[in-house]
């Protein structure tokens, strides 16, 4: 890998009459755009500055203006990358995608595909950070191509966070970066920005499921030693109605019900351990019918019934049968010596 080195190109020190030919040519270099104009509404005298450095494939762009618009060609160099920004408060951008869609941001952290952006104004001035990362680098991590320009929302998640930090430290690194360095923010900056894509990735039905099953079980959990836990009242307190609550386990092997009988009876397993409660007080405990229907419910998971399991575990080391609570429920593990059912 070469050296790292900053080019800057700031408009103050060209004449009035070349400023936007000059803009056009380092916007050209610093992949911003392929043509550039001043836009309309903007009084003053055009100005701006912008710095620009290569880290091996990936570029690394911080520029100010006091407004511009820029357009892409369908055969621009730009098209091969994809774009992670950040932005002032104070920076508006109105961009046109390909499709025609208008998408407006203002200060935030944003994803893009180049290749899906037809033209872009400036709305509004203020500092601005760009990545311009290839498409081909982030296929090779297993990062998500964004294939659609997508500006609105503000990227918070924690990858998202630390790339503005590194972005934002690359500003005060000095103009040269030496080799062995560049290698290091270069792969540094290249997992982050594809962790970022991953972030931004809509979440699966399925995926969605998983953390819906895993929210109903915590609620089983918290709720248990109250004695009913309903589908109606799990459902309540997840704002989904019954039906939705039954479907998030299709597919899964198990149940509302079946979690509701297999946590009572891991915890009902741990009394039975580690005190000396009767079973129809750890019955009643835990919501079983009566001792009987514990009884039955206990020999189902473990393969033997609540005495039996004492007289097990009589002499031995207690703590060592405990964990199967805090284990999956639906696969409790019988005691040393028990087979299970």
């Amino acid at each position: 890998m070469k050296c790292s080195r900053v080019s800057e190109t700031s408009l103050a020190a060209v004449d009035e009459s070349d400023r936007v030919d000059a803009w056009q040519e380092a916007c050209r270099e610093a992949l911003l755009a392929d043509r550039v104009w001043p836009v309309p509404h903007v009084d003053t005298t055009f100005s701006g500055a912008v710095r620009h450095r290569w880290i091996d494939d990936l570029l690394f762009v911080e520029f100010e203006s006091s407004g511009f618009g820029g357009c892409y060609g369908v055969n621009s160099l730009a098209n091969d990358y994809l774009g992670f920004g950040v932005s002032a408060d104070s920076y508006g951008e109105r961009v046109t995608a390909r499709d025609s869609q208008v998408h407006t941001v203002w200060g935030a952290s944003y994803l893009w595909a180049n290749a899906k952006i037809r033209d872009y104004e400036l709305i509004g001035t203020g500092r601005s950070l760009i990545l311009y990362l290839p498409r081909d680098a982030i296929r090779s991590t297993g990062g998500h191509l964004a294939e659609q320009v997508d500006l609105s929302p503000e990227l918070r998640g924690p990858s998202a966070r630390m790339l503005r930090v590194m972005l934002e430290a690359l500003c005060e690194e000095p103009d040269l970066i030496e080799p062995g360095e560049a290698v290091a923010i270069r792969n540094s900056l290249l997992e982050l920005a594809a962790r970022v894509f991953r972030e931004d990735e809509p979440p699966s039905g399925a995926a969605v499921s998983r953390a819906m099953r895993r929210s109903v079980e915590a609620w089983i959990d918290r709720r248990l030693h109250l004695g009913t836990v309903s589908p109606v009242d799990a459902a309540a307190a997840h704002g989904i109605s019954v039906r939705s609550l039954y479907r998030i386990f299709e597919g899964s092997g198990e149940s509302f019900s079946s979690l509701v009988r297999s946590a009572r009876v891991a915890r009902a397993r741990r009394d039975v351990i580690e005190g000396q409660d009767s079973c129809q007080t750890i019955a009643m405990r835990w919501g079983f019918a009566d001792a009987s229907h514990f009884t039955r419910e206990f020999r189902r998971h473990f393969g033997t019934t609540p005495r039996g399991l004492r007289a097990e575990v009589e002499g031995l080391d207690r703590g060592q049968l405990c964990p199967p609570v805090a284990e999956d429920r639906g696969r409790v593990a019988a005691p040393p010596g028990v087979s299970a059912a």
